[in-house]
């Protein structure tokens, strides 16, 4: 079952990539700019999420053919892409019928690219670096 933690997760990653959230009712496309703000979401994808929350409307990610309610309603997994390793959602209930929205981004997957990535604490990951540097040292 997809929570809200891993619906929002699942945009933060595809936003990277230039995908955009649709609402067609209002015929609006929402792409927060920038993503992050230091180690967490930023103000403005925050601001796209809470939205999207609380919105009356259906809306979806460029690409995708179920809305983001939807997915937010439990019949829903986010599973990685076998392609791409991006998440994307697989119902519980019903037969895939679209694919990945990777298949649309030009030149992807690229592995000498990063990949898009969740919000890091940066004095962490380079504690876990140091780490690494120390013992592969130690070992030589």
């Amino acid at each position: 079952m997809a929570d809200a933690i891993e619906v929002k997760n699942y945009l933060g990653h595809w936003f990277q990539l230039g995908r955009a959230v649709i609402f067609p009712k209002s015929n609006e496309v929402v792409l927060p700019s920038p993503i992050f703000a230091g180690q967490r979401f930023s103000r403005a994808f925050e601001d796209c999420w809470q939205r999207i929350l609380t919105s009356r409307e259906d809306c979806y990610l460029e690409g995708t053919e179920q809305t983001l309610q939807s997915l937010l309603s439990g019949d829903w997994e986010i599973i990685s892409c076998a392609r791409c390793a991006l998440p994307v959602p697989l119902s519980h209930s019903q037969i895939p019928n679209s694919l990945c929205p990777c298949v649309e981004v030009e030149s992807w997957p690229n592995l000498e690219l990063p990949l898009p990535r969740l919000p890091a604490n940066q004095v962490c990951t380079l504690r876990k670096v140091q780490e690494r540097l120390i013992r592969q040292e130690e070992g030589d």
